[in-house]
């Protein structure tokens, strides 16, 4: 009996020492990977962008579009089911609000997957960054999922970070261990403190971690764990500063949800919701001192692949400044469907503002067609009087709330206006992203020092009284190959004044030559440039100095017959230009060193002789969209 009952409490103590190890091998199957799923207009739009890189020889930025299209990101959830089955995910805001819909993934244990296709967003809070999801047909997957401990959890305590964080380009699960390092942090450039606190901790979490739950052990639960907080944000320049909204915020978020859920089976509500809402943007454009923000939370992600990259391009070319500009382009390579909903708003807001008197804005009814629609996919469009104008914006239902998912933005009061989009960009920023090809008309004229290299000159740039001087005047012309690399060519006239000494004579001579330059540039701001010049000898003159008589003459045509029509001339130049804000004009100034490659005179085989100019221009130029 003794051998028994010890056998007994052997037995006991292993189960109690592998519960935690069972549980978190079942921990995986409650939190999934949320992957997004543009909008198919916001995939055509990816898809268009890459393949303008393509066409340019930027094979990296078409596949890194090309992957927003075909993949899109990911973040992690967590299950969450109340009491009357209803199966939840939760997750954050920033994972999913650009999607369409989800794919909610789980992995299992031989590493295959199980896929729910198209799971619905329900709620996305407007102030939270935290999102609800649902299965396809609200359908109950799961009979239990983690239960929340709203309970403040104090410093020191042991937390565990779960999800799937990038592992070479793809989902990785990862369970990390941490503590509790200030249990309640105000963090006002993450979350509002009037609002809520939130968890700091040490728990490891990365890219891809974003909505997984932030857990506390509990070995009286069935997963052996209870979610304490959701996790993300992460500070990178410090080590294991992560933050977690508290599991009580998050109670109420899904509390929000449901709520939502009783307005969507109730169409008189959701008419109602509608109208509220077509009210209160009406009130805020004629406001004297509008609420932006709340402006801003009525542009849907929909609208990105309709109105999105013209919008962009807009406000590109309305920045006020080259660094604006630049913070534009980052943020666009950075997140592109976010910078263009941000364009979309600000676009939207400069046609009203600047070219309609928002003052006398007033809703003026839902389209009478649509009011049918009201609880269907189906778009539902209002109409607001400015002045004599009708401004026609569609809404629909996004991650439960009523929002704008079409902009006509040829009905906008003061639309036959020219954008400066209209105009000709050749900005920089715009260049690159635009796709236009750009074609650059202009005049250049310099002034420099000529002279001859060789054994009959030695090196003898012009000197002596006379004034003699190399100077050019010309027409230019550049083509976009690429956004950064320039084909130029065009027609100057360049004279060329060299002194030298044959005692007892001194000469002058002055050569003119038209030249035709074909080179490359690369624009960055600032140019470089490289390329070879034909150049057709058609003038000269000169003088003929006699030292001992102190007689001096014009050189006669004879004189020029052994200097060659003909000849080519490496030219190289580097200078920096400006774009007139406003305008399609470009001036700068340049440094050109132009040298014959050829021998100038007809000499022995062992003797050279070849011209060179170095000249500093100017120059202005126009640009014009292809």
């Amino acid at each position: 009996m003794k051998n028994k009952h010890s056998a007994s409490v052997i037995i006991v103590l292993m189960m109690l020492f592998l519960l935690p190890n069972l549980s978190h091998a079942r921990l995986k199957d409650y939190v999934p990977i949320i992957k997004v799923k543009y909008h198919q207009k916001t995939k055509d739009t990816f898809n268009n962008i890459a393949t303008y890189f393509e066409k340019r020889g930027d094979p990296q930025a078409a596949e890194f579009f090309r992957s927003y299209a075909e993949s899109g990101s990911w973040g992690s959830g967590f299950i969450v089911v109340d009491k009357s089955g209803n199966n939840y995910i939760i997750t954050n805001r920033h994972v999913v609000e650009q999607s369409e819909n989800v794919d909610v993934v789980f992995e299992n244990e031989d590493g295959s997957e199980k896929i729910f296709q198209d799971c619905p967003i329900v709620y996305t809070d407007n102030d939270i960054d935290l999102a609800v999801v649902q299965f396809p047909d609200n359908k109950r997957v799961f009979k239990r999922g983690f239960d929340f401990d709203t309970g403040l959890q104090r410093e020191r305590t042991e937390v565990f970070s779960a999800g799937f964080p990038h592992l070479l380009n793809r989902p990785g699960w990862q369970l990390s261990a941490g503590i509790i390092s200030n249990e309640k942090a105000y963090v006002p450039e993450m979350m509002d403190p009037d609002i809520t606190y939130l968890i700091q901790h040490s728990a490891t979490i990365d890219s891809g971690n974003s909505g997984g739950p932030l857990l506390i052990e509990d070995s009286s639960n069935p997963l052996g764990y209870r979610v304490i907080g959701v996790n993300t944000w992460k500070i990178t320049n410090r080590e294991n500063v992560n933050f977690s909204i508290p599991a009580m915020t998050t109670s109420t978020v899904l509390e929000k949800a449901k709520a939502v859920e009783e307005i969507y089976n109730n169409t008189s509500l959701l008419k109602e919701e509608l109208l509220k809402n077509c009210r209160t943007l009406s009130e805020e454009l004629g406001s004297d001192e509008p609420d932006l923000e709340v402006i801003y939370r009525y542009i849907s992600y929909a609208i990105v692949g309709e109105n999105g990259w013209e919008s962009f391009l807009t406000i590109l070319d309305a920045a006020p400044n080259r660094r604006e500009r630049e913070i534009w382009e980052q943020s666009f390579f950075y997140n592109p469907v976010q910078t263009m909903r941000n364009a979309i708003f600000y676009h939207f807001w400069m046609d009203l503002s600047e070219n309609a008197d928002l003052s006398s804005i007033t809703f003026s009814g839902i389209n009478p067609e649509d009011e049918e629609k009201v609880g269907t996919p189906s778009e539902i469009r209002s109409n607001y009087k400015i002045g004599g104008d009708t401004m026609e914006i569609a809404w629909n239902l996004e991650y439960g709330h009523w929002r704008i998912s079409r902009l006509d933005f040829s009905s906008l009061p003061g639309h036959d206006v020219p954008h400066k989009r209209d105009r000709e960009p050749i900005g920089r920023v715009t260049r690159v992203l635009s796709g236009d090809r750009i074609i650059l008309l202009g005049i250049r004229t310099s002034i420099g020092s000529a002279g001859a290299r060789g054994d009959v000159y030695g090196f003898s740039p012009y000197s002596g009284k006379g004034g003699i001087f190399s100077y050019s005047i010309g027409i230019e012309a550049e083509y976009s190959l690429s956004p950064y690399l320039w084909a130029a060519s065009g027609l100057n006239y360049v004279r060329k004044g060299m002194q030298y000494d044959q005692p007892p004579y001194k000469y002058k001579e002055r050569i003119g030559y038209l030249q035709i330059p074909l080179m490359l540039k690369l624009r960055m701001g600032f140019f470089l440039g490289a390329g070879v010049g034909l150049n057709f000898r058609v003038s000269s003159g000169g003088e003929e100095y006699n030292t001992v008589t102190g007689l001096s003459q014009e050189l006669t045509s004879t004189y020029f017959n052994d200097i060659d029509a003909f000849n080519f001339s490496l030219i190289m130049t580097g200078g920096l230009e400006y774009f007139l804000r406003g305008s399609s004009t470009i001036v700068g100034f340049d440094i050109t060193l132009d040298y014959h490659l050829l021998n100038d005179k007809d000499l022995p085989a062992n003797e050279t002789s070849r011209y060179y100019t170095i000249s500093a221009g100017g120059f202005v130029k126009f640009g014009f969209v292809r």
